[in-house]
């Protein structure tokens, strides 16, 4: 079972890499739409097995209700940006819940605790990117400050370097008083407002 799994998972992500790679370098393609709507299935049979076989190895029900909450958020997530956005850019949709999902498996085998911590980030960080791109339509002078968003990104990072704690090995935190800040979270919004235009092309 898990070996079987595991190959499921290995070849649907290797699908999902080889077609995200020729959808980028070929936006003609006439059946363009079709590879987004199986690059989608890939990234929701990952999403499915990963949690059942997690289930199945700990018979913890922790993992099956986890599954279906993360999906709906997901389908959800996808289902208001094709609303709101006609013309959002599916490959970027496809990605973020790519690493969506990847992200939440990884979490999800570590700590019950930290995954849903992290759910709940990753919901917020779905709601303030559903509102960013109408915010940089109606206050366009957004669009001359890309070099400010770099800029910030940069020195956040600087600064996670030289003043962050280490994790298991990893720097990815500093301390501000008595909070604890994990700068890549802002970033990645910062990364959303310089890559606003695939969002809402």
């Amino acid at each position: 079972m898990i070996a079987i799994s595991k190959l499921v998972i290995a070849v649907c992500a290797v699908f999902y890499m080889v077609i995200t790679y020729v959808l980028m370098f070929n936006n003609k393609l006439k059946e363009k739409q079709l590879f987004h709507e199986f690059n989608y299935l890939n990234i929701i049979t990952i999403h499915v097995v990963g949690f059942i076989v997690m289930y199945k190895n700990t018979r913890q029900n922790f993992f099956i209700l986890f599954l279906f909450i993360s999906l709906a958020i997901q389908l959800g997530y996808r289902i208001i940006m094709s609303f709101i956005y006609k013309k959002h850019s599916r490959l970027l949709l496809n990605n973020m819940c790519f690493f969506y999902t990847t992200g939440l498996i990884v979490i999800a085998r570590l700590s019950h605790a930290k995954a849903m911590r992290q759910l709940i980030f990753l919901t917020l960080a779905f709601l303030i990117s559903l509102i960013i791109p109408a915010i940089i339509r109606y206050f366009k002078f957004l669009h001359k400050l890309n070099l400010l968003f770099a800029f910030l990104s940069i020195s956040t990072l600087a600064l996670l370097y030289i003043k962050g704690n280490s994790v298991n090995g990893a720097i990815i935190t500093f301390k501000i008083g008595p909070y604890v800040f994990q700068p890549t979270e802002f970033i990645k919004i910062i990364i959303i407002f310089l890559k606003f235009q695939n969002l809402i092309i």
